[in-house]
């Protein structure tokens, strides 16, 4: 044999076996780190509690009457126009409800009139104090969309149908009034 493939079998034989030693070595501390008693390893367990405590408070306001209770559908497209690429639109079915009331706190001494035996009261004009958009009930019924952002899409219609809501709610309460007044 050569003298050079001699040395080198002598120094594999020799590698081999300290290889063995260094893995052998990193496994065990591997595993001492795992099983919680290593250096890095915390000597006690802490434990974090964060609580957050919501009181609810019951207000019960006999000030305001509830008159009505409306509950209203309405189909919607939105659409979302690009330059350069395809539009997306949606179609939702929005469902929701609108709550009328009477605010007697909106009464004042000028509105009450005593008749002898007969007190006369004024009320005040009856109003939409709540309204809501019912996701639970809402649907959507159609989305085309070219891009990645349906989720974008479908937000932004639900906010525009809020806003529509109001815009309603604004023209029931007064009625005749331009945009600018109400």
């Amino acid at each position: 044999m050569p003298k050079k493939q001699k040395v080198a079998n002598n120094s594999m034989r020799l590698v081999y076996p300290i290889m063995i030693v260094v893995l052998s070595l990193v496994i065990l501390f591997l595993i001492w780190q795992s099983l919680g008693r290593g250096w890095f390893s915390p000597r006690e367990e802490k434990v974090v509690s964060n609580h957050n405590i919501v009181t609810a408070k019951n207000e019960n306001n006999w000030a305001i009457i509830e008159l009505v209770k409306y509950r209203f559908k309405d189909i919607m497209e939105h659409k979302i126009e690009y330059d350069w690429w395809p539009d997306s639109k949606a179609i939702l079915i929005i469902s929701g409800e609108a709550i009328g009331c009477m605010d007697l706190r909106k009464i004042k001494a000028d509105d009450i009139t005593n008749l002898g035996d007969t007190l006369v009261i004024r009320l005040p004009e009856p109003e939409i104090c709540n309204y809501k958009i019912n996701h639970n009930e809402s649907r959507i019924y159609d989305t085309q969309t070219f891009s990645f952002d349906e989720s974008r899409l479908l937000d932004r219609a639900f906010k525009e149908a809020e806003k529509q809501v109001r815009r309603t709610r604004r023209a029931i309460q007064h009625p005749g009034a331009s945009p600018g007044q109400r």
